[in-house]
């Protein structure tokens, strides 16, 4: 699955300021705790690319990474972390609007979504 693989490549970095990785979504039983910075990874929707002899040749897959900032967190390092990380393994980012503020608690957060093309054996294409 898309999701771990990418949490796994997150994980591996060790990037720091990134205290949780989920994949699909964060369980009950994680602590609320505004001094972590969570991230969540989560699919989109998949596209069938090039075609050769009336059959896909390829697929495009997406990732959205959802970060939850802590109170302190750099936001502005902690993502041009992360996008060098995804780029430097073959992702494009394709959708990253400005960052939301929770009122009650005061966290900002940010999505980001990523885009790879893969053959239809799901090896990554450069």
């Amino acid at each position: 699955m898309i999701v771990i693989q990418v949490a796994e490549l997150i994980e591996e970095a060790k990037i720091e300021g990134i205290n949780n990785v989920y994949t699909n979504n964060i369980p009950a039983s994680a602590p609320d705790d505004k001094s972590v910075t969570d991230l969540r990874i989560t699919e989109l929707p998949e596209i069938d690319d090039d075609a050769g002899s009336d059959q896909t040749t390829t697929i495009t897959k997406g990732v959205s990474i959802d970060i939850f900032y802590s109170t302190d967190a750099d936001s502005d390092d902690l993502e041009s972390r992360i996008l060098n990380l995804m780029m430097n393994n073959g992702w494009f980012r394709i959708y990253s609007p400005g960052h939301t503020l929770d009122p009650e608690t005061m966290q900002l957060s940010k999505t980001m979504h990523f885009t790879q093309k893969f053959d239809r054996n799901l090896k990554g294409i450069a």
